[in-house]
């Protein structure tokens, strides 16, 4: 089947039609005879009403800017712990080498022969 053909066809299934005597009377009177619809209450109670929009954007800005503050602090703390346990290890390594080179000193100085003072002699 060519294009032209197909067209064709859709146009001739595709003609108007009369609707039949009657049939806008039928509908109207259906739906004259339908009760009303309401919302159930559950939704009815979410329904935007101008009193409710006008306190939509300035609540959704203020969730907003809460989401952006608790994250915020919730970073600038993590960064805090991240630098104290980064100190903490660079004063645990100089504790360290403090220890090392003190005991170094002390094996130096005791194979000198050099006496060492008690802090007991010392205070007194």
């Amino acid at each position: 089947m060519s294009e032209n053909e197909v067209d064709m066809e859709l146009k001739r299934k595709m003609r108007r039609v009369a609707a039949p005597d009657g049939f806008a009377e039928a509908v109207m009177g259906r739906v004259a005879a339908s009760p009303v619809r309401r919302r159930p209450m559950a939704l009815r109670r979410f329904t935007l009403s101008p009193r409710r929009m006008a306190w939509l954007w300035p609540a959704l800005v203020s969730a907003m800017l809460l989401a952006v503050g608790v994250t915020s602090y919730a970073v600038h703390r993590q960064r805090r712990l991240e630098l104290a346990a980064e100190t903490q290890a660079r004063f645990d390594v100089a504790m360290r080498i403090t220890s090392r080179t003190l005991m170094r000193v002390s094996e130096e100085v005791t194979r000198a022969g050099v006496k060492r003072s008690d802090s007991e002699d010392s205070e007194k």
